[in-house]
């Protein structure tokens, strides 16, 4: 079974780039104890010629390739971690184009997770 990639974009309301990073890295070591197959910083713009950077990254940008089987769980788990203290949203994208926000305000039922697991593994319908 072959793995999904999703993009993942954090946010913390009322936060500095710095402490977004902060977050999203926390995150990010949280997603792979969940069980990614990884988690990386998603490249950001090209770095000027001449800058002092190593790389550049997306600030609360993330990459995740995960199987199938984890995303019911990887859903489950970003409901509960947006409810943490501090304002987080976190929006995802799959390859296929389907987009969902996870913000403290809004909980998904049952239903509504298993229709977004089976909307995240349908594959990218591709067009001539």
């Amino acid at each position: 079974m072959s793995e999904l990639q999703i993009e993942l974009t954090v946010n913390v309301t009322d936060a500095d780039a710095d402490q977004i990073d902060h977050v999203t890295r926390n995150l990010m070591r949280d997603l792979r104890d969940l069980g990614a197959e990884s988690v990386k910083q998603t490249p950001g713009e090209e770095i000027p010629e001449g800058a002092k950077a190593l790389e550049s990254i997306l600030v609360g940008g993330l990459t995740l390739s995960a199987l199938p089987e984890l995303l019911p769980k990887l859903v489950e788990f970003l409901q509960t971690w947006v409810q943490r203290p501090d304002t987080r949203i976190v929006k995802i994208k799959a390859p296929n184009g389907t987009e969902v926000e996870f913000t403290p305000k809004h909980r998904l039922t049952p239903g509504e997770v298993a229709e977004l697991v089976k909307k995240l593994n349908t594959p990218q319908i591709l067009r001539p």
